[in-house]
């Protein structure tokens, strides 16, 4: 969801998941020209990846992007709303909280987004349970 760079080549990342909800993640060596996890951790991709947790800190090991959703990166309006929505869910939601109805609710959105003509359609349809 949620980038921030370090300096030298690091990176946290935030991740939203079904089993352990909102999650910080280290992500060490991401900014190095070779690293292949790079594109996956990009705003709106679904990934499989493999967590390492040291003390209270999660680090990013592996990844393995599932979908792009280009549909929607590929259109500006789409792009606006999809923001909004990881605005609306990275500030509400509290860290290390499983969320699977909203993992669900978020899944459905993007893909409908994807689907859609217009983002229009889509903002009229999203709701806040």
């Amino acid at each position: 969801m949620r980038k921030s760079m370090l300096s030298n080549r690091d990176a946290v990342v935030t991740l939203f998941s079904k089993e352990t909800g909102k999650v910080r993640v280290l992500a060490k060596g991401i900014k190095k020209i070779t690293s292949r996890r790079l594109p996956h951790v990009q705003t709106a991709n679904l990934i499989n990846c493999v967590l390492y947790k040291k003390d209270e800190r999660f680090f990013l090991q592996e990844t393995s992007l599932v979908s792009g959703f280009s549909q929607i990166k590929n259109n500006q309006e789409k792009m606006q709303v999809l923001y909004q929505l990881f605005f609306a869910v990275e500030r509400l939601l509290p860290d290390h909280q499983p969320e699977t109805t909203v993992y669900r609710l978020i899944m459905k959105f993007l893909i409908e987004l994807s689907n859609s003509e217009k983002a229009e359609e889509e903002k009229t349809t999203l709701r806040v349970v």
